[in-house]
């Protein structure tokens, strides 16, 4: 075990010889790979929850020779990643949940490529816009009014100026003025740039949808990251794949090859460590049972660590940072019609709307049968709004939004479905994000361990939101898991990683990599 003196000078080497903001002397003793207690056989690991983050970092341990069990509450995996299937004519799908893979989504393409998943691209075809009650082509936003691309073109320059400030996405507190990023939020610096009414209207519309929440309760540091993250990647790269048969097949690849370690319907109540090891309580089939192991990787949104009892509890500063990660709401609407009337007119369905309905696209660009599905799209206080109909209600706004999107096509409307993730018991929330004056209060804690416990989860990760960021907090958390069970130092190697999966994640963008 690192000695409490060379474990702390590892972390002040590491972070520059300043103790990151919010961290303090308590929970960075956390980090302190306790002694490996070798009885006979692998390290043992409990991992909670079968998400992406999970089956990622049961699936990382398993290839360390560890001893897995996955304890997920639902009755299937894939978390917040859920293929609706069975359901639709002519064997049409649609994802309910996370849906796309971007070019520089490397954590997803190569688990794609080590499961045999070969990703599938988007179709590409003209793109609409439905604004202030009128119909135009994506590339056509001036017969809104004269200025308006250019003013669109400045915003854009002015985010990838403010992605600039942040030279680190990894550590987005450590930039040149990040206090003060962090205290403003988005829209309030749309405000500042003194945009037109008709572009402000639009990007929100847009970035709303997103980032699943009010903008003006998202941190511009968190938007000044993202654009970090993304500053390599090219416009066509983005929702440039799907995963074919929906995003569920991977998260079921990753199961039927952990085989017997993932038990579904467990739901964990409580979690307890001392230096003898961890235990897991939960439920199981009306039975109070125990999962015992060597370290417990929590891989569930903040929502649910809420919900949970730890034994200790969590230091101040880790319980600040549950407490404090915001949600925004999210909901998603799936429409089957008979005809894919968006076709006729020459569109590909995807369409930025100022309506209840922030985005529209068609579910099966890459399925086959006559038919076809359109997904509506909403976040957050329009995706409240949603959430209070009951589920005919919510079939009748969206087919009449895309109704006055597509006129006609209600003729051809067959059947529908939806999803409010904040009504989800085992989620309670859509994705996560930052709210003015957090990031550089929590953001440096989010991730860390405690004692016997790691964290994942998208909320955990610079890709957060995504897909991406899942699997790699997964990564991220089965290789923290593997470096202490072996003793060795965490500290600096925790600040690294994330920066060289960046660095790769820009090479492949680039085409590069």
């Amino acid at each position: 075990m690192l000695a409490r003196r060379e474990f702390l000078k590892a972390v002040l080497a590491a972070t520059g010889g300043v103790l990151l903001p919010g961290v303090s002397e308590t929970l960075l003793r956390g980090l302190e790979p306790p002694p490996v207690a070798h009885a006979a056989g692998p390290i043992r690991v409990v991992v909670v929850g079968a998400g992406l983050a999970g089956l990622a970092a049961a699936w990382e341990l398993r290839q360390r020779g560890m001893a897995v069990r996955v304890l997920e509450a639902r009755d299937r995996v894939g978390g917040r990643v859920y293929t609706l299937r069975r359901y639709f004519a002519e064997g049409q799908y649609a994802d309910l949940g996370g849906e796309f893979v971007d070019t520089n989504h490397a954590t997803v393409l190569g688990y794609m490529k080590t499961l045999g998943i070969p990703p599938t691209k988007v179709p590409r075809g003209k793109n609409g816009l439905f604004l202030d009650g009128r119909f135009k082509d994506e590339d056509r936003i001036d017969d809104y009014g004269p200025g308006i691309q250019a003013d669109v073109d400045r915003f854009e320059a002015q985010s990838e100026w403010l992605g600039t400030q942040v030279p680190d996405p990894r550590q987005p507190w450590k930039g040149p003025d990040p206090t003060r990023l962090d205290r403003f939020s988005l829209d309030e610096w749309m405000d500042r740039l003194k945009l037109q009414p008709f572009v402000k209207k639009y990007l929100s519309a847009w970035l709303s949808g997103c980032y699943a929440t009010d903008l003006r309760d998202l941190s511009l540091l968190m938007y000044a990251r993202d654009k970090k993250v993304t500053a390599h990647m090219p416009a066509e790269g983005e929702l440039a794949y799907r995963v074919p048969g929906g995003t569920s097949t991977l998260a079921e690849a990753f199961a039927t090859r952990l085989g017997g370690a993932v038990e579904l319907e467990a739901v964990v109540e409580a979690v307890e460590h001392d230096g003898g090891g961890a235990r897991v309580h939960y439920r199981r089939g009306g039975r109070s049972m125990v999962a015992e192991g060597d370290y417990v990787i929590l891989a569930v949104p903040t929502t649910i660590l809420r919900t949970l009892e730890f034994r200790p509890g969590l230091s101040p500063e880790k319980q600040q940072s549950v407490e404090r990660m915001a949600y925004g709401g999210l909901a998603k609407v799936v429409l089957q019609y008979s005809r894919r009337a968006w076709r006729r007119r020459g569109y590909s369905g995807f369409v930025v709307t100022d309506l209840p309905a922030h985005c529209l696209w068609e579910a099966t660009g890459n399925q086959s049968g006559q038919r076809g599905i359109l997904t509506c799209f909403l976040g957050g206080p329009d995706a409240e709004r949603l959430g209070r109909m009951n589920p005919r209600e919510r079939v009748e706004s969206s087919l009449a939004q895309i109704e006055r999107v597509y006129p006609g096509s209600r003729q051809y409307f067959e059947q529908g479905v939806s999803i409010y993730w904040n009504d989800q018991r085992f989620t309670r929330g859509s994705y996560s994000h930052y709210s003015p004056g957090t990031m550089t209060v929590i953001g440096p804690v989010i991730a860390l361990p405690e004692g016997r416990l790691h964290f994942a989860g998208e909320h955990t990760d610079m890709v957060q939101g995504f897909m991406e960021g899942a699997l790699a907090s997964g990564q991220r958390a089965a290789a923290e898991v593997g470096r202490r069970a072996q003793g060795l130092d965490l500290a600096s190697w925790l600040l690294g990683d994330q920066l060289r999966r960046h660095e790769h994640a820009g090479r492949i963008a680039a085409g590069r990599g």
